[in-house]
This record gives structure tokens, C-alpha cells and sequence, in this order.
């Protein structure tokens, strides 16, 4: 991952898990398949427990992981409604 770029389908109901990347940010763009009612979540835990309440995002969006290693174990995106697209980048902080 480290400053690559990745393009991702998940389908409905489908949890993708990425690992944090010390001295990078990464950062999530997610896009509805269908255009319509796509819906997702992401968060980052920490010995399975979320580190912030999760947030949800309806038709794609947007999300930026700060969290280093050190401070979660994995990010988790679910995709709740429908299929959707994940691009996903590793960003040097």
C-alpha cells in the first residue's frame, strides 16, 4: 500500500480490511455501483473494538484514516446497501 493507489469492488454486506501504514494516511474514496441508495461505513479499531463511533456515508464519499499502526490494528469498510467501488490511497504524512 505504501503510496500506492487501489481500486477496489466490494459487493453488498462485504467488509474490505485494510492495515494502517506507519508515516502514511489513508485515504478511502468510495462510489455507489448502481449511482443510487450505496451506503458505507468505515472506522479504524484497535483490538476489536472501534476507536470512534462509526460513521456512516449514503451514495459514497470520502474518508481519510489518520490512525497509525501504533494506534489501530485494522480500518474496516462495510458496505451496507448495495455494491460499491473503493479507491483507496496511501498518502505520506
Amino acid at each position: 500500500l505504501h503510496g500506492d493507489a487501489v481500486d477496489r469492488a466490494a459487493l453488498k454486506d462485504q467488509i474490505i480490511r485494510i492495515k494502517p501504514v506507519r508515516d502514511f494516511n489513508v485515504d478511502l474514496k468510495v462510489k455507489s455501483l448502481s449511482g443510487t441508495n450505496g451506503s458505507f461505513s468505515s472506522n479504524a479499531f484497535k483490538d476489536g473494538r472501534p476507536l470512534k463511533m462509526v460513521t456512516g456515508y449514503a451514495g459514497g464519499g470520502r474518508k481519510v484514516h489518520k490512525e497509525s499502526p501504533d494506534e489501530a490494528d485494522e480500518i474496516i469498510v462495510d458496505s451496507s446497501e448495495e455494491a460499491i467501488r473503493i479507491f483507496r490511497e496511501a498518502i505520506k504524512t
